[in-house]
Order: C-alpha cells, then structure tokens, then sequence
C-alpha cells in the first residue's frame, strides 16, 4: 500500500472517471537502503555503522558520540537511481472480468491487453541526513549533546505511462495500477540525543528521542467489488481511481553503548531504536474515490494504520594497522510487527475491532462492516542484514574504502505487490574520503543488487475475501539502484 500515487492522475483523470493529485517532490525509494522492507537509514554510507564515531550515530548508535570532542556538523545525501519492473500474465486476471469483457460485446484480448503486459519505472530520489554533536565548548566534560534530521523510513514509485487505449482508458496507468499509479510513504525524523563517556573504561553510553513525522500518499485503480473488472456487462466502464492523503506524528526512543577495549584499536557497538509511535500507528486524513463513470466521490476523513520496526544493531571495527581498518555489523529489523494495514472510516468507535480479521481475510466482526474500506494483509517477516566493510589510509588524509552487504526480504511472496517490492538483496560499495584542516569530503558509490521474484502461480491478495480482497498481485518482480553519495563533515 505504500509506493501508491497518480501524476495528476493521468489523463484520465480528465475523462471524469479520476482524481486530479498533486505528486510531492521529495520522496524516498525503498530500494534506496541496504535494509528491510522500506527502511532508509543509508546516512554515514559505509561509516554508518554502529561503532562509527560520526554524527550520524544520534541515530545508529547514540552511545557513540561520547567519543566525539567540539563541534561537529555532518550533511550527507543519497541520490538514488532506481530502475525497476513488474510483469502481469493472463494467468493474474480475475475470470469474472474477461467474462464481463465477452458479455460486452468486446473481444477478449482487448481486456487481456489492457491487463497485461511490463509496468516500468526509472525513479531518481535524494535521502538527505544533517547531523551536529557538540561538548558544548567543555572538552573535559564526559557529556556530549547530539541533533539530526534524517529519513528513516520511506517508499516512492512513479510508473512509465503505456499507450492510450481507446476501449479502457485506464490501460494507459499499466498492469500494476491495481496497486500503484504513483504515490509515497514517507517518515521524516527529528532526533536529540545525549551521550555520558566513561574515560577510565573506554565506555560511552547514550540515548536518544526521536520526533517522526509519517505520511501516505497514494493513487491507484480500484472498484466496488474489489475486481481488476474494466466494464459491467452492459459495456459501462466501472473501472475508478482512489486518492489517500494521510498523516501523523509519532515517538520513539533509542539507545546504544560502543565500548573501546583497546585504545584507538578496536571498538564495539550495540544500539536499539523503538517502533515509531511504540507500536500500531493511526494517521488520519481523506480519501476520495471515483468508482466506474460517476463523478468524483467528495472526500471522506479516514484513519489509516500502519507499523514500523523496531531495530536491533551490533557491530564493530578493528586496526590492525595504522593504515587498515575493518568494519563488520549485523542489524536486527523486526518488520513481523507489520501484520496489516487498515484503511477506516474517521468516525468508527473501536478501530481495533473494526480491523481484526481471520486468516480468510475477512472481518471478525461484522458490525463494522461499513466502517472499513480495505485492509491491507501484510504479514510480513523479521529481516537480518549484515555489512562488511574495509579502509585503506594512503595517508593522513586520504581513506580509500569498499564494502559489501546481505539482507533477506521482508515480503513473504503471497503479499508482495507493485506498491511495496523487496527482495534478497546484495550490495556492493567502493568510495574514498579526503581531509583539508577542519573538512571531510567523502564520496560513495553503491549499487544495490535485487535477486529476481517471480510468484506467478502462488495464491494472493486475489483469494482473499473482502474487505482483504485486491486484484492479483502475482507476477514476475525486478529491480535495481545506484547510490550516490557524497557528504561533508565540519570539525570545530
């Protein structure tokens, strides 16, 4: 359901059967981070790990900017390049929308092609990170204060359009419109944190606070009976559209400890983040629909929710030599939380209610039948990752590095759909950062390798009852992004 929007949703939205949406600028692809689901935590690029000494650690590891002295200011950013694609067979269309197509008196491959076929997208995005810490001008002080803004969570598509087709307009949002046309999710974060250095251990242990800000913003096609159907029997175009506009603010805290067991040789780092908002979020807003050739729906206030993971990182970093350093780290996503999301009328009395479901898909109970427009079943699963990385100091200066990453899916393949794509994924990164007096300049290159899925043939969303049931999800699912991020670091 994240990843869900429409560039002023299409030309049709002209025709009267669509909504017209303003497309945000500034978005975030899940694709962009070596991370699970739809996490984006890339700042620090291959010292952003958790026993790294940066102002990137407010959130990696709080602990860790005990061990920075005076002030320190870090502006990082991540374009990403993201290429990816989906691909929909005959096999996925639901068989009352091809015998609708034949009762209209159309021809049956016309419904096949205007269901069919290659969704594509090349999507340039940028994750923008500024980070200071300061001994607050007390050197001797065992406290440092740190501040950062950063985006954590995100997820962004914008699909290539296809050709006009004249018998179902809305062909030309291609075969994953069921699930996304463009849209976002998106967690910018304000975070505070606190470090106390424990000198005669080597010790530093810090916590901080974390201000999220959430949003979802999503177009996509969608009718009545929850169907890929284009016309009635009659020959009528029933196919709409469905524009979400929701948003909230959250809590969260985090904690960590990096510890030097050798001096300026080898230090260990562990560090916990909570759940944003501790737990079930509810953003509010409105949703408006244009089902089939009616007008367009006035917007309705919904609440829709949604869980974030909380994170588990431990890792460290060795000099064997003066001009060597290693860096390992193994990060714990807890993505399981992410059972559902529900999409609810504002007025309902008990959303927990209105949203529990069976196995089936369908509502435990019934009486909130008409306070739910559609639950999203997720069921996602716990993700581990884990970096290696390596520097080469050619000199006091200059660091040559390179590193390399795994993590598994958190998408189990009966869920996975065009608005939210993961996979195994492997990562590869080679950089090199110089030092002039108080300035570091770094650059990082990163490619980010998708291993192929294809879950044509495995049940979905599509053997669902409603209100859980969607369009088929299957399909054949690939992707690829390129990182490129340069940074700047300040010592004062």
């Amino acid at each position: 359901m994240p990843t869900i929007i429409a560039s002023e949703a299409r030309r049709a939205l002209t025709r009267g059967w669509c909504l017209r949406v303003a497309v945000l600028a500034l978005c975030v692809a899940p694709s962009a981070a070596r991370a699970g689901g739809f996490a984006t935590a890339r700042f620090g690029g291959e010292h952003g790990t958790v026993a790294d000494v940066l102002p990137s650690a407010v959130y990696h590891n709080p602990g860790a900017i005990g061990l920075l002295d005076g002030q320190q200011l870090m502006i990082d950013a991540a374009f990403a390049l993201r290429f990816a694609e989906y691909r929909r067979d005959a096999g996925a269309i639901d068989d009352s929308t091809l015998e609708a197509v034949e009762a209209a008196g159309l021809e049956r491959e016309t419904g096949v092609d205007a269901l069919t076929g290659e969704g594509s997208l090349t999507n340039a995005v940028v994750l923008p990170f500024v980070g200071a810490v300061s001994d607050l001008g007390m050197p001797r002080s065992p406290l440092r204060l740190g501040a950062a803004f950063f985006v954590p969570f995100g997820g962004q598509s914008s699909w290539d359009e296809h050709e006009e087709n004249p018998t179902f307009p809305g062909a030309s949002d291609g075969p994953e419109r069921w699930y996304v046309i463009e849209g976002t999710i998106r967690s910018l974060a304000i975070a505070l944190a606190a470090a106390y250095r424990i000198d005669v251990a080597r010790l530093s242990l810090g916590v901080s606070g974390n201000l999220y800000f959430n949003e979802v913003h999503t177009v996509r096609a969608r009718n009545a009976d929850a169907t890929d159907k284009l016309v009635s029997e009659n020959g009528a175009l029933i196919e709409g559209r469905s524009l979400l506009d929701v948003s909230s603010t959250a809590l969260g805290l985090g904690a960590g400890v990096l510890w030097e067991p050798i001096a300026r040789t080898l230090w260990l780092g562990a560090s916990y983040q909570s759940q944003p908002g501790f737990g079930t979020l509810e953003l509010d807003g409105t949703l408006a629909n244009t089902l089939g050739a009616g007008p367009p729906a006035a917007p309705v206030d919904v609440l829709f929710t949604e869980e974030l993971p909380d994170i588990v990182r431990v890792g460290g970093r060795v000099r064997p030599r003066h001009d060597v350093e290693l860096r390992a780290e193994l990060r714990w996503e807890r993505w399981s939380q992410l059972e559902q999301m529900c999409l609810a009328d504002a007025d309902v009395d008990d959303l927990d209610a209105a949203c529990a479901t069976r196995r089936d898909g369908s509502q435990i109970n019934q009486q909130y039948a008409s306070d739910v427009v559609q639950i999203f079943d997720r069921d996602w699963e716990d993700t581990v990752g884990a970096r290696l990385g390596a520097s080469y100091f050619v000199d006091a200066d200059l660091e040559l590095l390179v590193g390399a990453g795994y993590e598994n899916s958190a998408i189990p393949d009966r869920t996975l759909d065009p608005a939210l794509f993961d996979m195994n994924k492997l990562s590869l990164a080679i950089g090199a950062s110089y030092r002039l007096d108080a300035v570091t300049l770094s650059l990082t290159v990163t490619d980010v390798i998708y291993f192929e899925r294809d879950t044509r043939g495995v049940a979905g969303n599509e053997a669902l009852a409603l209100p859980s049931r969607q369009p088929s999800n299957e399909g054949v699912y690939t992707q690829n992004t390129l990182l490129v991020q340069p940074a700047v670091a300040l010592a004062l």
